[in-house]
């Protein structure tokens, strides 16, 4: 493969690499390379000449940002020999480039470049060793930076401590300034934030990491502290009390706090997105060192901030409080994304903290409840799907839900609020003359030409979005789904009717294929109500009723859905609801082999303990007894369900049978009467002297099948037949016809039969069948 793909390279290296002033050519050639790979060649003389030339586009700077480009997809498809060989060349021709005077574009590009090589070189010793000794040249050129590319820089400066985490150590003083410096602007890139929570794992990490985790720690209490401080600022004139750290950590250094309000909110509040963008990186981020979460500081601190909300700022106006107001929704917005994080970090380990979260999100809803308009957003929406999110991450790692008080109640009536369909409500006004008007009739206009209102001054053209909360509808709609995955059937019945009501109203607009009404025109949004009605039948309440039937009818219109998402999965669906309503074939309790394995013991048993009495012809009672039990008892033992009932007769010895038998010269037509075992059936089988033997298959059956199957024996000629028979005088076997055993099984379907024959000797015919005919009364009820 490799000879057709240096063709092809050379091919374009003449025509477009060495004359590739157009850019659609350039353009042209990085499509190529990326759909085929062509510098993932195995021998690495064929790119020799490739990277040549790159490495002189490097060094000559019109050239810099082909080169650059170039040695991207390089670097991506190139083999382990080419990019051992090359990386600390390219690493220097970076830091060339960033120490040179290019253009902002050509350092920006270099820096991303730099992020795709040096990740890769950590898994070599060797040239770990050499990266290791170019790293502090290309540290403080990093640091250096201008702002034009500083958010590029702060990228590679995290991606150098993501992978050489003890060489940087001697530039983490430097690195502590300038992030803490670029914290005190107001607006901060996410680079820095996720550079400030890497800056724990800087330098060595001592005896099992004790030194990261206590950088670590030292980070946390320091954002905990500042949110705290930014938090007494913002709710200083409410009459609050203010809220104390527990910790006697420094604060990050902020600027001076104008005192016009409207600076002073908008700095604080940005203050307070950034250090909650922290806390939310220090708790989202693996850690390489074990670390202690103070849990109940930060659920204190998010409790805080949710306590203000925009009815208490409202009630009693003033210009403070108005400003703060529009500030509010924000603040609750990055408190409830630290929730989420600490929800997704903790998992489980918040179950003794689950009362104050659950009640603290619920009230959260109700206290930004707002009106709903017809085609349009509403206000707090993202908000809501903050809140939302997090009470799904909430019953998918901890599946449970602390119901206390009416709490329940309220997250329902605030979730149907957010998933009914709008309506359109147009009011008709009519104004009526009274008796003491006595103004005079309007007079009639003159009709002018072209177009008249006739609808009399009533329109019903509105600016409306067919997919207005979509997006709410949507996160509602999946907390509801988990609620009843998980604690479904811990919900009150007269909430699950309510919310059956509802699916029952919203479903039958389904049927009315383009008429969904919003925001249900939203293919995912019909999803979502699929998928809730679906949990009401997978997980059906012990008390309320069902909507398994109903959905059936449900499934089979939205299967026809133009959405592929919506009729695809209506499909499986309405597969998994059909298998609900009808049972499949029973499964096999044991496997087959397992069963022929212990049914050819207890022949062997049977063998044994007739080859035992053979020597006797009249068998005591004892003897017998212990025989039918090798037959039977041993068989009921592993089997539980085949029940002999032992007759008075139990107690007639075999001699008085064979007496009995010889005194009227056959069988009599009691003894034709057969033992019935119906957990039993035969299968032909043949031993070494190629004689037909008969095994028993001990497979349970289903309890349908337990009470409807019958056992019919039929016989050719008037041989009796039986579970066995053996001759007393003559041990030579003699042919007999052959017993047909029937199985019926009676189900829902029809009637299945089954019939399978057995050849026994005469011998073991006749022996078993005078035995079981005295002691064995088998009951055919079974």
């Amino acid at each position: 493969m490799d000879a057709p793909m240096e063709n092809v390279i050379f091919a374009f290296k003449s025509e477009i690499i060495k004359n590739s002033k157009d850019i659609d050519d350039f353009t042209c050639l990085l499509q190529l390379t990326d759909e085929n790979k062509f510098f993932s060649l195995q021998k690495t003389y064929g790119l020799q000449e490739t990277i040549s030339y790159i490495h002189g586009c490097l060094n000559t700077s019109k050239l810099r940002t082909e080169g650059l480009i170039l040695l991207e997809r390089l670097t991506e498809q190139c083999v382990t020999e080419v990019f051992t060989q090359n990386a600390v060349t390219w690493i220097k021709f970076i830091i060339q480039c960033l120490e040179s005077h290019d253009p902002v574009e050509v350092k920006r590009l270099s820096c991303h470049v730099g992020c795709k090589i040096i990740p890769l070189t950590v898994n070599f010793t060797a040239l770990s060793k050499d990266i290791i000794s170019v790293l502090p040249q290309l540290l403080a050129t990093l640091i250096a930076a201008s702002s034009e590319w500083l958010t590029a820089s702060l990228k590679l400066l995290g991606v150098c401590i993501q992978s050489y985490p003890g060489p940087c150590g001697t530039f983490k003083t430097k690195l502590d300034v300038m992030v803490t410096e670029l914290f005190k602007e107001q607006s901060v890139p996410k680079e820095a934030i996720a550079l400030y929570v890497l800056l724990a794992r800087v330098g060595g990490g001592g005896n099992k990491g004790i030194h990261f985790t206590e950088a670590w720690s030292n980070k946390f209490q320091q954002i905990i502290t500042s949110l705290t401080e930014v938090v007494n600022l913002l709710y200083n004139g409410l009459n609050i009390p203010e809220l104390e750290s527990t910790f006697s950590v420094q604060v990050l250094p902020m600027r001076e706090l104008p005192e016009t309000y409207t600076n002073r909110f908008n700095i604080l509040s940005s203050y307070h997105h950034t250090y909650c963008l922290c806390l939310q990186e220090l708790l989202s981020q693996p850690f390489p060192a074990p670390v202690r979460i103070p849990v109940s500081d930060v659920i204190r601190l998010v409790t805080k901030v949710l306590s203000v909300n925009i009815r208490d700022l409202t009630l009693r106006p003033s210009t403070e409080r108005l400003l703060l107001s529009g500030y509010i929704s924000t603040l609750h917005s990055d408190a409830v994304l630290c929730l989420h994080s600490l929800i997704s970090r903790c998992k489980t380990l918040l179950l003794p903290y689950s009362k104050s979260i659950i009640t603290v999100m619920v009230k959260e809803l109700m206290l930004f409840r707002t009106k709903v308009v017809y085609g349009q957003n509403r206000a707090h929406s993202s908000l809501r799907q903050l809140v939302y999110k997090t009470l799904a991450l909430w019953l998918q790692t901890t599946k449970s839900f602390t119901i206390t008080t009416d709490e329940d109640d309220w997250l329902v009536q605030e979730i149907l609020h957010d998933v009914r369909p709008h309506t359109d409500n147009m009011k008709t006004v009519s104004i009526k003359n009274t008796k003491d008007s006595f103004e005079p009739p309007p007079s009639k206009k003159k009709k002018k030409g072209g177009y008249s209102e006739i609808s009399h001054g009533i329109s019903t053209q509105k600016k409306v979005d067919l997919e207005a909360n979509s997006e709410l509808c949507m996160v509602a709609l999946e907390v509801l789904y988990w609620c009843l995955t998980t604690v479904g059937c811990q919900l009150k019945q007269k909430i699950i009717e309510e919310l059956q009501e509802f699916l029952i109203s919203v479903a039958i607009t389904f049927r009315c294929k383009g008429n969904y009404g919003i925001p249900y025109t939203d293919n995912r949004c019909r999803h979502s109500l699929l998928r809730v009605m679906q949990a009401f039948n997978v997980m059906p309440h012990p008390t309320a009723s069902s909507l398994l039937h109903y959905s059936l009818s449900v499934l089979r219109c939205t299967s026809q859905d133009s959405s592929l998402l919506v009729s695809s999965y209506s499909l499986e669906s309405l597969q998994a609801c059909e298998a609900l309503i009808h049972a499949r074939a029973p499964s096999y309790n044991v496997p087959k082999s397992v069963s022929r394995e212990v049914i050819e013991d207890k022949t062997d048993i049977i063998q044994q303990d007739k080859a035992a009495e053979s020597s006797s012809i009249y068998l005591s009672g004892q003897k017998t007894s212990s025989l039918f039990e090798s037959v039977g008892e041993k068989h009921n033992t592993d089997n539980g369900e085949s029940k002999k009932i032992f007759t008075d007769e139990s107690e007639t010895t075999v001699k008085d049978i064979y007496e009995r038998k010889q005194k009227h010269g056959g069988h009599s037509d009691s003894d034709n009467q057969q033992s019935k075992i119906i957990d039993h059936t035969f299968t032909k089988s043949t031993n070494n002297q190629g004689q037909i033997k008969a095994n028993l298959s001990n497979e349970r059956q289903s309890p349908m099948e337990e009470q409807d199957a019958i056992v019919m024996d039929t016989d050719d000629d008037d041989t009796p037949g039986g579970f066995m028979e053996s001759s007393v005088n003559q041990k030579d076997t003699e042919e007999s016809s052959t017993p047909e055993i029937l199985l019926r099984e009676n189900n829902s379907e029809g009637v299945k039969k089954e019939e399978e024959k057995h050849t026994l000797s005469n011998e073991d015919q006749e022996n078993i069948e005078d035995m079981l005919s005295a002691f064995v009364d088998i009951d055919e009820d079974q």
